[in-house]
């Protein structure tokens, strides 16, 4: 008697995590999905950009000014801004400047903050701000990228010391298209067991996003062989295959 255990898989990525070898980057985006390594967003969808701020520099930082642009669709969600490093609650000198945010055109925004006490210390590796934007038609491109924004029209980090202009990773652009689902194997068994020396199964599958579409089927490791047209998988065991388990991995 011969055992199959038929395996199949599917990984959807929704959000991808980027590199910050930089001081300020796009550490990571909500709202996204990878595409054998190409990250795109989902159409119509909110998207955040988790800005990361890391002080490899031996200063401690007190107050930051950068600004960041959104560009790219026709028309998109106005950007909305989040700051998340350690401000100074005691005085008023945090704040969130908007230009031109209507989702048309570019959007701009401008983050010019006194930070605490501590300040941002050299060892300060963290998610310093989020930008909000979305709502990207299928097709279209959705990008970010640094700033110099009124009034001080400056990108820069400040301290006791010295005035420092952080480095940018960007631009990021992502374009927006809906999540290929690869075509599901509706009638996958456990375990098959075969009693005689020929064995065929009829696997059928269908696409949950393109049901017009053409499917194929093939064997991914195991034994057999598919008709990659009809599904039709078969097999001929030899007598060294009897009282042995094997595995069968297939795809649509």
């Amino acid at each position: 008697m011969k055992r199959l255990t038929l395996l199949v898989g599917l990984i959807l990525l929704l959000t991808v995590s980027l590199s910050y070898a930089q001081e300020i980057s796009v550490d990571s985006v909500t709202g996204t999905w990878d595409d054998l390594g190409t990250t795109k967003i989902h159409p119509n969808t909110a998207v955040t950009f988790n800005i990361r701020y890391n002080n490899n520099t031996s200063h401690t930082v007190g107050f930051i000014s950068n600004g960041f642009k959104v560009y790219g669709p026709s028309s998109f969600t106005p950007v909305t801004g989040q700051i998340l490093l350690p401000v100074n609650t005691f005085l008023p000198i945090e704040r969130i400047f908007y230009f031109s945010a209507d989702g048309s055109g570019v959007d701009t925004i401008g983050f010019s903050t006194g930070l605490s006490l501590e300040g941002m210390q050299p060892s300060y590796n963290e998610i310093g701000l989020k930008i909000n934007t979305g709502g990207v038609a299928e097709g279209e491109t959705l990008c970010l990228d640094s700033s110099f924004f009124p009034p001080s029209g400056i990108w820069k980090w400040s301290s006791s010391t010295a005035n420092i202009v952080p480095s940018w990773d960007g631009p990021h652009c992502f374009l927006a298209e809906s999540l290929c689902y690869f075509p599901v194997i509706d009638n996958c068994p456990d375990t098959i067991s075969i009693l005689n020396c020929f064995y065929s199964y009829q696997f059928a599958a269908h696409n949950e996003l393109y049901e017009d579409g053409t499917i194929r089927y093939a064997v991914v490791e195991g034994p057999g062989v598919f008709n990659e047209v009809s599904g039709l998988w078969s097999y001929n065991p030899t007598e060294l295959d009897f009282g042995t388990t094997q595995t069968l991995t297939v795809k649509a």
